[in-house]
């Protein structure tokens, strides 16, 4: 009887130590794997960018971590926008008016930066529902009238913002590199164009792995204008009329004042010192 009792005591010890080490284990172990699908990570310098009258643009960078071995995409995206067009068609050898063209459905403003081609770890649906590249664009468009929804103008409206440096697609420019302790961090550098309006927009950067999305996180930065930009933008808007008037006033004025300006050189030139005249000024020619 005492020997029985032994044994049970020697199994609930044995239990006791097996337990002791499971719960020493389980949350090391839980710990790393939260480590490892740890969300990506996002930040941005400046996070606010100020534009005056003569700004040529601002450089703007973005870094933060992501998990060892995933591709990153960083998207900078504005709110969507509807934009009108004049259309335009051939009459004869002259091309005239022929009604509008109305484009919605995708930002003000996209630019998608990568450390590669996205078509080369992204497959083409996930592509197209994030909306990471030029194709992408052309199919989310929306363009009315239908009969203005023709291929070439969807392809020409892409190019017309990629000019304007409202669309941008750069498969060279985020830099990953391996951390010693786990992980990975990635950097990007690029230059804010001037010709982006004021306004908020986010920065999302996309941990990518397997052809899919699994990880997002989002920034935003503020575009604002300062100085006399802003002056005027604030005066336009909120008094559009007067701003118009005096516009078209200012335009005039700067016209004739230019060709009074043209006019009194031409009579002043011909009139400087030392300058020989002609012998036959005011004497009749004769005729034969």
């Amino acid at each position: 009887m005492p020997r029985r009792d032994t044994d049970v005591t020697r199994v609930i010890r044995s239990s006791a130590v097996l337990i002791l080490l499971l719960a020493a284990v389980c949350p090391a172990s839980a710990g790393t794997a939260q480590a490892d699908a740890a969300a990506p990570t996002i930040a941005l310098e400046p996070p606010a960018i100020e534009m005056g009258m003569f700004s040529s643009g601002t450089r703007l960078t973005a870094s933060g971590r992501v998990a060892d071995g995933a591709q990153v995409v960083v998207v900078v995206a504005g709110a969507d926008a509807r934009e009108s067009f004049n259309r335009k068609a051939r009459f004869g050898p002259i091309w005239i008016a022929s009604g509008q063209v109305h484009v919605a459905g995708v930002p003000s403003v996209l630019h998608v930066f990568s450390a590669m081609p996205v078509d080369a770890f992204l497959r083409r649906d996930v592509i197209d529902r994030e909306l990471l590249d030029a194709t992408a664009v052309i199919g989310r468009m929306a363009v009315a009238p239908a009969e203005a929804d023709e291929p070439r103008i969807r392809e020409n409206y892409v190019e017309l913002k990629i000019v304007e440096g409202r669309f941008r697609f750069d498969a060279d420019a985020v830099h990953v590199e391996r951390l010693p302790q786990g992980g990975a961090r990635y950097g990007l550098d690029f230059v804010w164009p001037s010709t982006v309006p004021p306004g908020r927009y986010d920065a999302t950067v996309y941990e990518c792995r397997g052809g899919e999305v699994v990880g997002r996180a989002t920034a935003g930065v503020a575009v604002r204008e300062v100085g006399v930009a802003a002056t005027v933008r604030d005066f336009a808007d909120s008094r559009a009329t007067v701003y118009g008037t005096l516009a078209v006033a200012l335009m005039m004025t700067l016209g004739f004042g230019i060709d009074a300006l043209v006019a009194r050189f031409r009579r002043t030139r011909g009139r400087r010192p030392g300058r020989p005249g002609d012998p036959r000024a005011g004497k009749a020619l004769p005729v034969h």
